[in-house]
């Protein structure tokens, strides 16, 4: 025999071998002789290639024939053992190189065999030879797993799917890094071969943890998004979805369905909430990337095809990075058993909440809330994993971190009140943040001090306060988001603070809140007239003379805002009534005060008005001028509810102006205003006008 091509003619073992052992299973017995027989023949024959004699004796080769009695016969657990001999054999025997890869690609082939028994065969030998030599596909792993994949379409028998999916679990004893980074580059969204493909390696305990350690480093270290001009619009940017922290968390999303990984989950629990939270809130407004379709997937039956190469990523149908993210942590809950915080979750609508851009704040807030309620023993771990993020290049990041600090803040870190020096250091050092959303929110969070107790106050109220002042004074506050946050905040902290710690600033905190009387949200408005009612509680002493004179220099704006058209603003009037009463020395209009103050009652605004002027114009005569000042500037409210309390406000307090009180006012300037507003748009206004002229008639 001329053994000079002798590599070269052994390039066919593989494919040879390959295609016997399936036949080795075969439905007919004589088949599965002659099957063994042959594969017993291909391998003495590559004895001789690799210069062994040919009566050099091998003991695994020459025990084949022993295999062929145990394959003839019928029983399922016999068939599959001594199959599973034949596959070490073959890892054993078989050389290294390109006959080896020949032989994997005709048992992946094989696969798809028309006969059930022969199909198992195949894979039942495939799994072995990948388990004991899949050290050697260093560089094929992609190769081997696309052609795999692309197989698994054309399984007919659920054994041998079951089966072919192992393959996946024994290359990953190998190469699992290398495995991961092919299985993220399939197309989004994964199909069933892929999904499972993933669920395998969360079975196996090992693979599970190194996997989900290697997602969360890489999650940390990865760009969520890309800024990008946008198509629709040059002039204006959009973010565009990277695709491999979208692929992580997808592949996340099927590796948690599998109760198997529960102890995985365990172990890295706080760092899976972490990563996947703030997922969250960096997927609102992205858009993914515009991708090409995948190549069809087609399998020739003609023995010079290959298999065809792993599908590129195409076009991500059907998927909305928040949603996708939202599902994922929801299915984190679900695994790690923490069944209370899923009931609460499901009652409270968390969910929706957290998959809408502008309510997914509030989401976070409250899987904060049931975090500290249901699972406080995870508390320490999830701020120590969460707090570097606060100094992030991204806003979204910083915003969660931020809306979560916060809240815990509120629920007094879940019983663990230590936890609260970590996280009023971490908002403090982020009131300078770029990001408005981000201040307004440590604003929030460190308001929230007030929710936890006297001792807490005292102990950070220095602090705070000086927290509060710095939100009410934001120059980039446009909307007063922060100067609201920072006005309910104080509201709640004076509830509890030493009086030596506010009278200081006490004139202060009233005159930077005067402006947000009248400002157009109702929100602001609710917050201001309710921390002015709060400061009362001050108003005595060596404050008493000066806070006096802030009450009555605001005393109009809060009763306009007494028939508000906005709910909250007119209880919190009321509230602030009911508090500055008994300061302004007035037994009859403190008396109104608390009589008529009430939140759950109907105010009849005029008769109210009209009574109250009457004690008004009495004990407060020389302040007459400033109070229908006040009222005639009114007159150029934007809002005309506030417009017609002032025509009639002002009708009212001149009727009952005793005679020896009218030089007090400028009569003239009292009807050209009125006058004026009669010719308002609004009706309603203009007839209050018109009532109030006729209320003149002693002028």
């Amino acid at each position: 025999m001329d053994m000079s091509n002798k590599s070269e003619d052994m390039v066919v073992l593989g494919e040879v071998v390959g295609k016997l052992i399936p036949r080795c299973t075969d439905p007919t017995i004589s088949v599965r002789n002659e099957a063994i027989m042959a594969i017993q023949a291909m391998l003495r024959i590559h004895l001789v290639y690799t210069d062994i004699p040919v009566d050099t004796a091998d003991k695994m080769v020459d025990a084949l024939p022993i295999l062929k009695e145990r394959l003839q016969k019928s029983d399922a657990s016999v068939l599959f053992n001594a199959v599973n001999d034949l596959a070490k054999v073959i890892a054993k025997k078989f050389p290294t190189g390109a006959q080896l890869t020949s032989l994997v690609d005709a048992l992946i082939e094989g696969l798809a065999d028309s006969q059930a028994l022969c199909s198992n065969g195949a894979c039942v030998v495939l799994n072995g030879v990948v388990k004991l030599r899949g050290a050697e596909f260093s560089h094929q792993v992609d190769d081997l797993l696309a052609k795999l994949h692309a197989r698994l379409y054309y399984i007919k028998y659920e054994q041998t799917r079951t089966g072919a999916l192992r393959c996946v679990k024994f290359l990953s004893d190998h190469h699992l890094d290398t495995l991961m980074q092919c299985l993220l580059s399939y197309s989004l969204p994964y199909d069933e071969s892929v999904v499972e493909f993933w669920k395998i390696l969360a079975k196996n305990p090992s693979s599970a943890d190194r996997v989900i350690e290697t997602f969360l480093e890489m999650l940390k270290q990865s760009m969520p998004y890309e800024e990008k001009t946008s198509s629709a619009d040059k002039k204006t940017s959009e973010k565009v979805a990277t695709l491999q922290p979208l692929s992580i968390v997808m592949a996340l999303k099927y590796m948690l369905e599998v109760p198997e990984v529960k102890e995985t989950v365990g172990k890295y629990y706080h760092h899976l909430f972490g990563a996947l939270v703030l997922k969250v809130g960096s997927y609102h407004e992205v858009r993914l990337p515009t991708l090409a379709e995948p190549p069809t997937r087609k399998i020739s039956t003609d023995k010079k095809s290959k298999t065809p190469s792993k599908p590129k990523p195409g076009k991500a149908v059907n998927i909305v990075p928040s949603v996708l993210c939202v599902e994922t942590l929801k299915t984190f809950f679900e695994i790690a058993d923490n069944e209370n915080i899923c009931r609460v979750l499901e009652e409270q609508k968390v969910w929706i909440k957290l998959q809408s851009t502008s309510d997914y704040v509030c989401g976070i807030e409250s899987l904060a809330s049931c975090l500290a309620m249901h699972n406080p023993s995870q508390i320490t771990n999830i701020i120590s994993s969460l707090r570097s993020f606060l100094s992030t290049l991204y806003d979204t990041d910083r915003i969660v971190v931020a809306a979560l600090f916060g809240q815990l803040i509120k629920d007094k870190c879940g019983g663990d009140l230590t936890l609260v020096d970590t996280l009023v250091g971490s908002l403090m050092g982020r009131l300078v943040d770029s990001c408005l959303e981000v201040r307004r929110l440590c604003v929030r969070g460190l308001g929230n001090i007030g929710d936890t107790g006297t001792e807490m106050v005292q102990k950070y109220s220095t602090t705070i306060l000086s927290a509060m002042m710095s939100g009410m004074d934001d120059r980039d506050d446009i909307d007063n988001l922060v100067t609201t946050e920072a006005m309910s905040g104080l509201s709640k902290i004076l509830l509890s603070i030493n009086e030596s710690h506010i009278r200081p600033i006490l004139i202060n905190i009233a005159l930077k809140i005067r402006p947000c009387f009248e400002k157009s949200e109702s929100s602001v408005r609710a917050a201001a007239f309710k921390l002015f009612g709060n400061l009362a509680k001050f108003g005595n002493g060596p404050s008493a003379m000066p806070f006096l004179e802030q009450i009555i220099s605001n005393l109009t704006s809060i009763l306009l805002h007494l028939n508000d058209h906005e709910t909250g603003v007119v209880l919190a009037c009321k509230h602030t009534l009911r508090l500055v009463g008994p300061l302004l020395n007035s037994e009859g209009t403190n008396g109104m005060f608390q009589k008529y103050m009430i939140d759950s009652a109907q105010l009849h605004y005029g008769e109210f008005i009209n009574d109250l002027c009457k004690s008004l114009v009495i004990d407060f005569k020389e302040h007459i001028p400033n109070f229908i000042t006040s009222i005639i500037t009114a007159f150029k409210s934007p809002w005309p509810e506030i417009r017609s309390n002032a025509a009639i406000f002002l009708g009212f307090l001149m009727n009952a102006l005793p005679d020896s009180a009218h030089s007090l006012v400028n009569h003239g300037h009292i009807s050209s205003a009125l006058l004026a507003l009669l010719g308002d748009p609004d009706f309603k206004v203009r007839s209050k006008a018109a009532e109030a002229m006729s209320l003149l008639s002693n002028y």
